[in-house]
């Protein structure tokens, strides 16, 4: 009955707004800042590759993957980028990100909430709500940690954006120091 991670709703679209991820700074979307028609020029081949699958739902578990590659810009030279989830008994949620790119990038996890999170540990996060509780544990080692307000630009009022809060964000840095896996014995890597 509490929410525990959501996007910032409303206003103007940022990619950092939501609980996604950032690569060299850059989002998912065309036309960052609009409020509308942030997909605009985009070509639909394009937007069709941007899709979930490998999902399934039983009694106990759901999964699904979220193939993103093609949401990010061409200059990233991005071959892999998804989201994996897989969701135990409607209470454990495991997302893992897995990205490949033919060179280094500085990447960077957001996670959206209504209530601050607190560091509980190397890599631990606790956010609590009502009497729901989110914990997060970076299985990674996060090159840089930080929870700050989350301050979005509406257009629920009249005249121009104004900024207002909009809950929490904790933000992950990662850094991939090389590009595809490479091999010191090719021998052994052929196929």
């Amino acid at each position: 009955g509490a929410f525990l991670a959501g996007d910032t709703g409303y206003g103007t679209k940022r990619t950092e707004w939501h609980n996604t991820l950032m690569v060299d700074g850059l989002g998912q979307i065309a036309r960052e800042n609009s409020p509308f028609s942030q997909w605009a020029g985009m070509p639909y081949d394009r937007l069709d590759r941007i899709r979930l699958t490998n999902t399934w739902l039983g009694s106990l578990v759901a999964a699904g993957t979220a193939v993103l590659e093609d949401a990010y810009p061409a200059s990233l030279e991005l071959s892999t980028l998804r989201r994996h989830l897989i969701m135990v008994d409607g209470r454990f949620l495991v997302v893992l990100d897995e990205v490949s790119a033919s060179k280094a990038h500085e990447y960077t996890f957001y996670l959206h909430g209504d209530r601050e999170p607190r560091e509980r540990g190397r890599g631990r996060w606790i956010s609590e709500n009502g009497g729901a509780r989110l914990c997060l544990q970076s299985l990674g080692n996060p090159k840089a940690a930080k929870v700050e307000p989350t301050i979005v630009e509406t257009q629920i009022y009249p005249g121009p954006p104004r900024p207002q809060q909009r809950g929490f964000h904790l933000e992950l840095g990662a850094t991939a120091t090389r590009g595809p896996p490479r091999c010191s014995a090719p021998s052994r890597c052929a196929g």
